[in-house]
Parts: structure tokens; C-alpha cells; sequence
């Protein structure tokens, strides 16, 4: 069985360790010997390797003296954890990942890297962090073997930028294997804890309040629509939310709960469309949005924006973007026009097994 030395971005503080970087581990380890090297900084989880993450170690010289710092804990480690592929996730892993494949293993180990995110893009108002960024992203592209890229336009944008002509394959953010099969039954409980009628049409938002995810333009929509059909549900532990609908003027048709992720899929079952609304912009464009697959295999339908993104055009090519306008201001025309869906979709897609399947051609 092969060894896996995973190098995490993140660390047990944040929630998507939880989420992403922890199930993956676990479905890796169906099939391989996986070891974690986590990015600890105090947060007292039990790493299999716990290495010292440091302020500002997402710049290559930072990274390389913290790494030079405990390259010999580390070579003891590996001595005794003898390993065949180091998979490092994001850029800050990518890292820590090319000098243990340089300096440990002179350059003799298979290095994946794991690019989740447009950070050029998410740094362009910080010209010195951005030109930081792409020196590292230069340097961890040019020493991996395989690319594993989040979407198809940011592996384009970066192969190109990076002159990258490498294997590469594209892997979505996954949702847990049949966490979010639909049941009729769970949907009509939750509903009636919620005192839905049944002829009310559900509108989903779920996630946090960031500016680009455009709550206030739901919101705002939402106040200003016609349809007395519509209920808004929001699933958020943003507290900030109870300021935003304070003076809306369809407050009682707003209900917002904060739910666990263990429970989560429950209250998607109850809606009946799920919210997306996206500007047309790199950031937004490069992503795989982890609601987007949660809301499709729940069935529901999406409202959002048409953007140049991979998850829209999976929506055409399938002929389920009825729901996606142009413009974010034409949402309040869009929520007029909403009538009860006569059916669910019933499509699964970008599952944990799933995007592990396609891993496994270069692990």
C-alpha cells in the first residue's frame, strides 16, 4: 500500500479542516497509508506531524527559513514514516511540500499540489502580497509533478500564466458521499418544524455574510418582490444577519436558523430553491462552490447569476439553468416569476468517492 504524506493549508482552527481536509484523509485512507503534516499554530490537534506555521509563511524565503528551522525533526520523522507521494494542499503546503522534496528527498518523490484558489485575484488590492504570491506559486508550480486544480478556468489561467504543461485534472470542492440524498420524509418533518405551508415556495441562502456572496441583493429583492408565495430560509451562524432583514418589509416571511453541519442537509430538503448569486469575476469564476454541489444533489433548483464558471455551464449542458439571469438586478423580476416546483432535480455530483476516483490515476 502506497504512503501518502498530506500536507495540510489549513489547520483544526478552521472549519474547512473539518469539512474538506479531514474526509479526505478518511477516503484516502480506503485505499492508501496516509500521514497528516498539519500547519499547527497552538490549536492542539494531534497531528500525525505537527510542523510550526509562522506569520507570513506563504512567502518562499519566509517559508524556507521556518522550514529550515525543523528540517531535521522532519527528516527523523520521514526516516521512520517512509513515504511514496507528497500530496500538499494549497500553496502554503505547496511549499513545504517542494522543500521536502528537494531538500529530504533531492527531488526523487512525487509531488501533487492541490490549487483550491485564484489568489492573485483575491490579493489584487495588495500589490506587494500579490507579487509575494505569484513568486510562490512559481516556484510550487514549477517543482510539482501533478497539478490538481479547483476548476477548469483556473487551471487555463494559471497553466498560461505559469507556463505549467504538466498533467494536471480538475477537482471540484466534494460534498460528502450520500450525505445530501433527498427524503421526502425529512423534508415534510423539518417543513412543520418551521410552520411552512404547502404552498409555499421555499428560497434557500446558506453560507456565511461576505460581500460577494451578495446577501443584501437577495435581500433586498426579497423586500421588493410581489409573490406572496415566497419564504426565504437562512442558514447562517453570522449573527450580523439579524441586523441586515431588521427592517425589511417581509420580516415575517424571513426565518434564519444556525445549524450544524451534521444536520444541514435536513433544511435543505425543506426548500425548494437554493441561492447563488455571483458576480462575473476571476475569484468568483475560478471557484467550486461547496453550496452549489450541497444544492444540487438536495434537488433543488439554483437561482443565481450566469457567470463564465464550470457549475454554470454543468447547469446548461444538463438543461437546469432556467433559473440563472444575467444581472443581479433582475432578481426581484426572477423571484416574481417563481411558481412551486413541480419536481426535484435528481442529478449527484463532485461526491467524496467521486473526486477521489479521478485522484487516484497520479496517486
Amino acid at each position: 500500500m502506497k504512503k501518502i504524506l498530506y500536507i495540510s493549508d489549513v489547520n483544526s482552527s478552521e472549519p474547512i479542516f473539518h469539512s474538506q481536509v479531514l474526509p479526505h484523509i478518511e477516503e484516502l485512507k480506503k485505499s492508501y497509508n496516509v500521514i497528516l503534516m498539519g500547519m499547527d499554530r497552538g490549536d492542539g490537534f494531534p497531528y500525525d506531524y505537527s510542523y510550526n506555521s509562522r506569520s507570513g509563511d506563504y512567502l518562499a524565503p519566509v517559508a524556507y527559513i521556518n522550514f529550515l528551522k525543523q528540517r531535521s525533526d522532519i527528516e527523523k520523522f520521514l526516516s521512520i514514516n517512509d513515504i511514496d507521494i507528497i500530496y500538499s494542499r494549497g500553496f502554503r503546503g505547496g511549499l513545504v511540500g517542494t522543500f521536502i522534496k528537494n531538500s529530504i528527498y533531492k527531488g526523487k518523490k512525487k509531488l501533487i499540489n492541490d490549487v483550491r484558489a485564484d489568489v492573485l485575484d483575491e490579493h489584487k488590492s495588495n500589490k506587494l502580497k500579490q507579487i509575494g504570491f505569484y513568486f510562490t506559486i512559481n516556484k510550487v508550480l514549477k517543482n510539482s509533478d501533478v497539478l490538481f486544480f479547483v476548476s477548469s478556468y483556473l487551471q487555463k489561467k494559471y497553466s498560461r500564466k505559469f507556463k505549467y504543461n504538466g498533467p494536471f485534472i480538475i477537482c471540484p470542492t466534494f460534498v460528502p458521499n450520500d450525505k445530501f440524498n433527498f427524503s421526502d420524509t425529512v423534508r415534510k418533518r423539518v417543513r412543520k418544524e418551521l410552520k411552512f405551508f404547502e404552498d409555499d415556495v421555499v428560497l434557500l441562502y446558506s453560507g456565511n455574510l461576505a460581500k460577494w456572496q451578495n446577501v443584501e441583493v437577495i435581500l433586498e429583492a426579497f423586500a421588493k418582490t410581489k409573490n406572496p408565495l415566497l419564504k426565504l430560509l437562512i442558514l447562517t451562524k453570522d449573527t450580523n444577519v439579524y441586523a441586515s432583514i431588521r427592517d425589511n418589509d417581509k420580516l415575517d416571511k424571513i426565518i434564519i436558523k444556525q445549524v450544524e453541519y451534521a444536520n444541514i442537509q435536513e433544511y435543505y430538503f425543506a426548500a425548494d430553491y437554493g441561492l447563488l448569486i455571483r458576480d462575473n469575476i476571476p475569484t468568483n469564476i475560478c471557484s467550486a462552490p461547496t453550496k452549489f454541489s450541497e444544492y444540487v444533489n438536495s434537488g433543488l433548483h439554483i437561482i443565481g447569476t450566469r457567470i463564465n464558471s464550470d457549475y454554470c455551464e454543468f447547469l446548461k449542458i444538463n438543461s437546469i439553468d432556467d433559473y440563472l439571469i444575467e444581472d443581479k438586478n433582475n432578481l426581484v423580476a426572477l423571484f416574481d416569476s417563481i411558481e412551486k416546483v413541480a419536481s426535484r432535480n435528481n442529478l449527484e455530483i463532485n461526491t467524496l468517492s467521486e473526486i477521489v476516483q479521478r485522484q487516484k490515476l497520479y496517486l
